[in-house]
């Protein structure tokens, strides 16, 4: 009564064939996929990209050097918003974009005595146009102490005896 086993490259099932193992199906489509977009996803590539929806991509008519500046430009997007615009690597093969940002220029404020004084980045004194956003943004306060409930619904002590 054994059921018979039937193959399919490295795949052995009982009555029916299944797909093959991901990695077959990884290295078919690799295989497909021209050399240079081919060697920045093996050596260079950060992301978990799908090399079976590239293929697709590539077999609908898209140019493998518009593909590669497709995932180039979302491996910096996915660096930059991980790291922030100052990572080495977020604006890294970029022909358009310097390698590093320049810092932003200190800022200076008078202080107490007259003098100048560098003041710590994001601690700069807010314009009244940002601060009345600011005080938009924030939830309204009751102006008057809110009353306790009365009735029905106050305390127990006040309450009348039903029955």
């Amino acid at each position: 009564m054994a059921a018979k086993i039937k193959s399919q490259g490295n795949v052995a099932t009982r009555g029916k064939v299944s797909r093959p193992p991901k990695w077959e199906t990884h290295d078919r489509e690799m295989r497909k996929i021209p050399e240079p977009l081919k060697s920045w996803l093996m050596f260079e590539a950060t992301g978990p990209f799908k090399v079976t929806q590239i293929a697709a991509a590539l077999r609908k008519g898209m140019p493998a050097e518009r593909m590669l500046r497709l995932l180039q430009e979302q491996v910096r997007a996915d660096t930059r918003a991980m790291y922030g615009v100052n990572h080495p690597q977020s604006w890294a093969s970029d022909p358009d974009r310097p390698l590093r940002v320049p810092a932003p220029a200190p800022a200076y404020d008078t202080g107490p005595d007259g003098k100048q004084q560098a003041v710590i980045p994001g601690a700069e004194r807010a314009s009244d146009a940002k601060v009345a956003e600011r005080r938009w943004d924030e939830p309204m306060r009751p102006k008057v102490q809110q009353k306790a409930p009365a009735g029905l619904f106050g305390e127990e002590r006040n309450q009348l005896a039903l029955f």
